[in-house]
């Protein structure tokens, strides 16, 4: 029997290791899923509609040109004679006030010379628009925790199979131990059948751990549009311990969740300006450019028109709108404060769970080489008819057991320390993504 477990460990190991350069790097699914992403691709949209109403607001500032025509059909025609002169050679000439048939074109310039409320609305899209920027980022950083949770997801999913797998064949050499000890008149058939069970106990733990793998695999597909490929590397982890928390927590002012947040405020503190502004003047100049058949006493066409208009308007809805926009301002400072505090208790977490998970996998270890040696134990126990055929059931299960909790506190563990350098605004570099799979 021992030696049977030992061939059924090897087996499992060198299954492990062929598969183990099976699946795409952690990075190759990280880069994919920010460019491939239905997340990501919406975030670039976003961004393009925010660079957009940037440029829509400063176009507000420079001078517009107008283009107009017209046509006027006149029931009282109205026309004068202009008499001849003389002393400077002037004939007489018929000067058209009203024609029947009057055409006019215009050309208008207008040139913003002072407008508050549109500079106020350019600082207010130039913020929104880093905001938007700052977003898309957190929007990565966001995808990296869900690509490496299904990346690792996918790690323990294989390495569960493969301890299912294990219990299987170890389920069935013992079945077939039992059989024979029957046949010698040495196990009873109560015996026969628990062996039973437990073979058919491990074929529905390989049924489940097959669909949890095949969920996992269609989730991380969904993510970055690209198919995982079979096998997947072994999880280990040296169980070294974090920087102290207050270096990652010294990262979170440049979080992008927070500079959005900032931003956002100072777009309500432009808003505000806009809103005052519009109780203030604004000056405009224009010239207007007339060509027209309706020519009058000047007698030329076309004749242009110079202006410069001020405007100033007092409207008691405005002053409503200064007091909501204001209002708007203090809430988008207690968002800034609450993202703020949710940036730094979420990498306070990341770091406490990594602890945790540590102690965890360290003690799940020695649970695992512990179970292991005491199935060894009622294996050989069983052989030489010193233990029970139940003693044998109940070390197989807890060893089993043993192996899946190892497997889950590893995974853990690997995301973990993903998820704490993700909270704290980290890239996960090339290298340091092979950590826990080294």
């Amino acid at each position: 029997m021992r030696k049977h477990l030992l061939i059924s460990s090897i087996i499992t190991v060198l299954s492990v290791a062929s598969a183990a350069s099976a699946l795409q790097p952690l990075e190759h699914f990280v880069a994919a899923a920010r460019s491939q992403s239905f997340d990501a691709r919406e975030a670039r949209a976003n961004d393009k509609q925010r660079e957009e109403e940037t440029t829509r607001a400063w176009s507000g500032l420079f001078p517009t040109l107008t283009t107009r025509a017209s046509y006027t059909r006149n029931q009282y025609p109205a026309s004068s004679l202009a008499p001849a002169n003389p002393s400077t050679g002037v004939a007489a000439r018929t000067i058209t006030i009203l024609p029947e048939d009057q055409y006019d074109a215009f050309l208008v310039l207008d040139v913003p010379l002072f407008d508050l409320t549109k500079w106020s609305l350019v600082t207010a899209a130039k913020h929104m628009q880093s905001a938007s920027l700052a977003r898309g980022s957190q929007t990565g950083l966001e995808l990296d925790k869900a690509v490496a949770r299904a990346y690792f997801s996918i790690i323990a999913g294989e390495a569960l199979t493969q301890a299912t797998d294990g219990s299987l064949r170890v389920g069935l050499e013992n079945h077939e131990l039992v059989v024979q000890r029957q046949a010698a008149g040495l196990a009873t058939a109560l015996e026969v059948r628990r062996a039973a069970a437990e073979v058919e106990r491990s074929r529905q733990a390989i049924a489940d751990a097959r669909y949890v793998l095949a969920i996992t695999r269609r989730s991380l597909e969904t993510l970055t549009r690209v198919a995982p490929t079979d096998g997947a590397p072994a999880l280990s982890d040296d169980l070294h311990a974090e920087l102290p928390v207050a270096v990652y927590e010294a990262k979170t002012p440049e979080l992008p969740s927070v500079l959005a947040a900032v931003n956002e405020v100072r777009a309500s503190q432009a808003n505000v300006s806009a809103a005052w502004g519009a109780l203030s003047p604004s000056l405009t100049a224009n010239v207007t450019e007339r060509f027209t058949n309706a020519t009058g006493f000047a007698g030329k066409s076309p004749v242009y028109a110079a202006g410069i208009t001020a405007t100033w308007r007092l409207d008691l809805g405005a002053w409503a709108g200064v007091h909501a926009l204001e209002a708007a301002e203090v809430v988008a400072s207690i968002r800034k404060e609450r993202v703020d505090r949710a940036a730094r208790d979420q990498v306070f977490q990341a770091w406490a769970q990594v602890e945790a998970l540590c102690a965890k996998s360290r003690s799940s270890r020695a649970q695992v080489h512990a179970t292991e040696e005491a199935s060894r134990l009622a294996h050989e126990r069983y052989a030489q008819g010193r233990a029970t055929q139940l003693e044998v059931v109940q070390a197989d299960r807890d060893f089993f057991d043993a192996q899946v909790g190892r497997i889950q506190a590893d995974a853990d563990l690997a995301y973990a320390r993903a998820a704490l350098r993700l909270s704290a605004g980290e890239q996960l570099a090339a290298n340091s993504l092979s950590e826990a799979t080294r």
